[in-house]
């Protein structure tokens, strides 16, 4: 049984032996450490998006909403991963380093 990335290669039919060409090529995201991803996004995006857009649908066919559709294209739009790093990941960190997490600062007279 091959493995399912596995490629092998075609048997020389104008020679005689039985020998076969056989290449292997095993295709890893980065050794595994990376993130899974799907297209663009992350998995754990894929599923945000998703149950986004299944709520998004909900509320504007029942209720006549479009702010959370809106969101919801926002949210994807905003989470597209390109090198390991989103336009997200970046608001957030801002966020974080602004707002959110006390910066710590210790003011010494210099000793010159």
């Amino acid at each position: 049984m091959r493995h399912p990335f596995q490629c092998q290669s075609y048997q020389n039919q104008n020679k005689k032996s039985n020998l076969r060409e056989v290449f292997l090529i095993y295709i890893y995201p980065n050794n595994l450490t990376a993130k899974p991803t799907l297209w663009l996004w992350a998995l754990r995006d894929v599923a945000v998006i998703g149950v986004g857009f299944i709520l998004s649908v909900l509320a504007l066919a029942q209720m006549g909403l479009v702010p959370p559709l809106i969101a919801t294209v926002l949210y994807a739009f905003l989470s597209i991963r390109l090198e390991d790093a989103s336009i997200l990941d970046f608001l957030r960190y801002a966020m974080c380093f602004l707002f959110l997490k006390q910066q710590y600062y210790e003011w010494r007279p210099r000793n010159e």
